[in-house]
């Protein structure tokens, strides 16, 4: 589709201030075709365009990161409360009774995962990985 003067003028109008997404749609043409209109014309986006962008892209990062560490916090309030009935339960019955050994595997579960979580945000800041079997030993 060809560009017309009046699309040119209207984009050379709006691009510095508006969504390329949303020009896309507006043109009826693909985010690329906007994109690579406006490079022709030498076109920018305004330093306030960029900087809301930027502080919107920021507090949606902070905001999961928030709700992914209260999501962290409560995974792993939950597996701590596991262990605890796991080890009261083991406490309290003999390593004769035919269910001891599932419930000290299980146990073995719980703690590498409730270990996994407490150790992925260093692991994290170093940008390492690690990984553990289901007795704990690092991989």
């Amino acid at each position: 589709m060809k560009w017309t003067e009046s699309d040119i003028k209207l984009l050379v109008k709006r691009f510095p201030s508006t969504g390329t997404q949303e020009l896309a749609d507006f043109f009826g043409r693909s985010y690329h075709a906007i994109a690579v209109k406006a490079s022709k014309l030498g076109l920018e986006k305004t330093d306030e365009y960029i900087s809301g962008i930027t502080r919107k892209n920021g507090l949606n990062q902070r905001k999961k990161a928030a709700v992914s560490k209260i999501q962290t916090n409560d995974k792993l309030k939950s597996l701590e409360t596991r262990e605890d009935a796991l080890v009261e339960w083991l406490f309290e019955n003999h390593p004769n009774n035919p269910e001891y050994d599932s419930k000290v595997s299980e146990l073995n579960n719980v703690r590498c995962r409730i270990y996994a979580i407490e150790k992925k945000p260093k692991l994290d800041e170093i940008g390492g990985i690690e990984v553990y079997s289901t007795n704990g030993i690092r991989i």
